[in-house]
């Protein structure tokens, strides 16, 4: 997925937001802690966040940690997207549910561990495409989703990042 901004305004106007972290706890994720910690690191230290909190996603799809309020917040949910709350059932439903609450409201995307070339094998649907954010810190209710196949709008958008070496 390509992101259309200028990374230096971007960074520079989000000065003031506060970086909501979730970590998914589910059962294939264990092995990415390590990353959670440099990541919050990395995040914390770099000077464009105000704060930099974490929560954690259960495997049941609630999440555990102080709720973020205000429009001030951009959330990052670092996840494989294989656990049983990215599936369809109950825990799924609530997930999707507070997903797509957050998604209406502020900025929010997955930072995928995985390699791409791994992501058709997880739950969280993924289509290559280009964005477009009218502002910076847009929420994602407000982003506008072109498909490189031309593939119809599937909702609300929500980015996914992979990790960088």
């Amino acid at each position: 997925m390509t992101i259309g901004t200028d990374t230096d305004a971007a960074l520079n106007s989000a000065s003031g937001y506060r970086l909501r972290l979730v970590f998914d706890a589910g059962p294939t994720m264990p092995m990415w802690r390590p990353l959670l910690r440099k990541l919050r690191q990395s995040l914390a230290q770099s000077g464009h966040f105000q704060s930099v909190t974490v929560s954690v996603l259960m495997a049941d799809g609630t999440v555990r940690g102080r709720e973020g309020a205000g429009d001030r917040l951009v959330t990052l949910v670092l996840s494989d997207c294989s656990g049983p709350q990215w599936y369809p059932g109950p825990a799924g439903e609530r997930w999707y549910g507070t997903l797509g609450a957050w998604a209406r409201v502020r900025p929010v995307a997955v930072v995928q561990p995985l390699p791409e070339r791994m992501w058709q094998r997880t739950a969280l649907p993924v289509m290559p495409g280009l964005i477009h954010a009218p502002a910076a810190t847009a929420a994602n209710s407000e982003l506008s989703f072109t498909a490189y196949d031309n593939a119809p709008d599937m909702g609300v958008n929500c980015p996914g990042f992979r990790r960088v070496r």
